[in-house]
């Protein structure tokens, strides 16, 4: 019996309108460039991924840019709140019904995000659905995706008693996809579009589905 499930934060919030704007804030408060980053063009990156590529393509070097990383990470619930705290956030179809199906359940609930943490839950707590998550995991977590979930299935791990087989990712990243699946996690990939299908599909998801609205098979006897 699965004991823990995962939810990728970008997953189950959308936003209506593009909020790259913060990120381009948080570049220059902590490295004095000036840019304009589309998130776009850095999909399923985290940010600590998306500040070195940009920073990177602005002539920076890795010496440049690692001692300050940290304090980037520090500032960008800052930025996110100046610049996109009024911006317009959705639920994903199906995403407030399938969280308070998992608290019925006796699945311990928790999140991953390739955002900072903070970031995520300001994001939750405007939508009403932060009480829903007992841990959580950003990108202060490390600097990838994999390195994300090796530090969330490491502290479950120690304090919950809980191996990573025990537990369950839900995630329409391809990138955390494939790590759970090294870790032994048990993956159920959400794939909105065909093009998305066929983009999870290569990286050998245990399930795939639609949207938060089908219960994956998995957790069908809960």
């Amino acid at each position: 019996m699965e004991n823990y499930l995962l939810l990728d934060a970008q997953t189950i919030v959308q936003d209506k309108k593009d909020i790259s704007r913060y990120v381009s804030e948080s570049i220059m408060n902590i490295y004095g460039i000036i840019t304009e980053v589309d998130l776009k063009n850095y999909l399923d990156l985290t940010s600590k991924e998306t500040a070195i590529k940009v920073l990177k393509e602005n002539g920076l070097t890795e010496q440049e840019i690692g001692p300050r990383l940290d304090r980037y990470l520090e500032d960008l619930p800052y930025s996110y709140y100046n610049v996109a705290w009024s911006d317009k956030l959705e639920l994903s179809e199906g995403s407030k019904q399938f969280i308070e199906f998992v608290k019925k359940s006796k699945l311990n609930l928790g999140f991953v995000s390739l955002e900072p943490t903070k970031v995520a839950e300001m994001r939750f707590k405007k939508l009403g659905i932060e009480g829903y998550f007992s841990f959580k995991f950003g990108s202060e977590n490390g600097v990838t995706p994999k390195n994300i979930l090796k530090e969330a299935s490491s502290i479950v791990n120690t304090e919950l008693q809980f191996a990573p087989e025990q537990g369950i990712l839900m995630s329409s990243s391809p990138r955390l996809i494939d790590a759970a699946n090294d870790l032994g996690i048990y993956t159920v990939a959400i794939a909105k579009t065909p093009e998305a299908r066929q983009n999870l599909s290569s990286v050998n998801p245990r399930e795939i589905i639609p949207s938060l609205k089908e219960r994956p098979k998995k957790l069908r006897t809960l």
